[in-house]
């Protein structure tokens, strides 16, 4: 049976708008280590906030549940992460 992921980034956004996560891309490597990448910008057109909450939660039944995922098995731009291009987070 195919299984279907869904990931979704969360950050908290306050009195604004001008704060987004954009580009994002989520890939499973090609190299057979399971590892998933999950690619992101963090905007922050303001200035006002000098970092963002991140966290990743996945879906195995097309986001009718979401579920955390453990910090363990993540590595990254996760948890208090600085507005700016190009971030990574890796998922075991």
């Amino acid at each position: 049976m195919k299984h279907k992921l869904i990931f979704i980034l969360f950050f908290t956004i306050i009195f604004t708008q001008d704060q987004s996560i954009d580009n994002i891309s989520v890939a499973q490597r090609t190299d057979g280590s399971g590892i998933i990448d999950i690619l992101y910008d963090l905007n922050d057109l303001t200035g006002i906030f000098p970092s963002f909450d991140i966290s990743v939660k996945i879906s195995y039944d097309d986001g009718a549940t979401w579920s955390d995922i453990s910090a363990e098995r993540l590595e990254g731009d996760f948890g208090d992460v600085v507005p700016g291009l190009n971030k990574l987070i890796t998922y075991e």
